[in-house]
């Protein structure tokens, strides 16, 4: 189940934005579903802090479902519902908390041992305003 957090950059995502790369999250899986370069290395930092840990920028949950599968508490955000719908489609009956709302402005009650982004998502923002 995807739930929605309202953002106030949420509406900044449009056709012509630098999101059209994920706007199809079938063929970003076939694209990047293997690709693991670093899942080793957030699987090691997780079980070393333990949870609950938060993804941002999760995606079609590439990392995040296997932390999961290490028994952890994990949350994945992600500002395309898309990508989320097939991340839980993905993910089954595991317990992922997954949150459709932008990276750059969400508010989540809940305290995080870890929080990561992987890969290439924070050059999707592309002003110095985004990345601070």
């Amino acid at each position: 189940m995807v739930s929605n957090v309202s953002s106030q950059n949420q509406d900044n995502q449009s056709s012509s934005s630098n999101q059209d790369e994920y706007s199809d999250p079938l063929t970003y899986d076939q694209e990047y579903g293997s690709y693991e370069p670093s899942g080793s290395f957030y699987r090691s930092l997780a079980l070393e802090v333990g949870s609950p840990i938060l993804e941002l920028a999760c995606g079609t949950g590439r990392v995040t479902i296997p932390l999961a599968n290490q028994g952890l508490d994990v949350t994945g955000i992600d500002i395309s519902e898309k990508m989320l719908d097939r991340a839980s489609q993905k993910s089954g009956d595991l317990a992922i908390t997954w949150i459709q709302a932008d990276c750059r402005s969400f508010n989540v009650q809940k305290k995080f041992r870890l929080i990561y982004m992987t890969g290439n998502s924070f050059q999707a923002f592309l002003t110095r305003e985004d990345q601070e």
